[in-house]
């Protein structure tokens, strides 16, 4: 089976991100990540959030890849902080991932 044909499911402990919400999470994202993250100055959106922890899914348009971020509000003026936690390499790791946690209910 091909990479687009593969489906993603958002499911527990996954749930996909407002689209409405998007450009806040993109613009968030962007302004606080380091030049040292491997998502710095790449075209990105972000897709999908974590219930239950403070994780986000962001797919790199850049080069079709996926990165699950860690955030934390660092208790000024709302500022969140960013970084990369684990890359994807693929859709289907992806949906494999999403699917392995939404079995097992394992939390990153």
């Amino acid at each position: 089976m091909s990479e687009e044909n593969i489906t993603i499911e958002f499911r527990y402990p996954w749930a996909m991100m407002p689209v409405g919400n998007s450009g806040y999470w993109i613009d968030a994202v962007k302004k606080s990540i380091k030049a040292t993250d491997p998502l710095y100055e790449k075209d990105i959106f972000v897709s999908g959030r974590h219930e239950t922890q403070n994780l986000i899914l962001v797919d790199n348009d850049s080069d079709n890849t996926y990165a699950i971020m860690s955030y934390e509000n660092i208790g000024f003026e709302g500022a969140v902080v960013f970084k990369t936690i684990e890359t994807i390499d693929s859709r289907t790791v992806l949906a494999e991932r999403l699917q392995n946690d939404y079995e097992s209910k394992k939390l990153v």
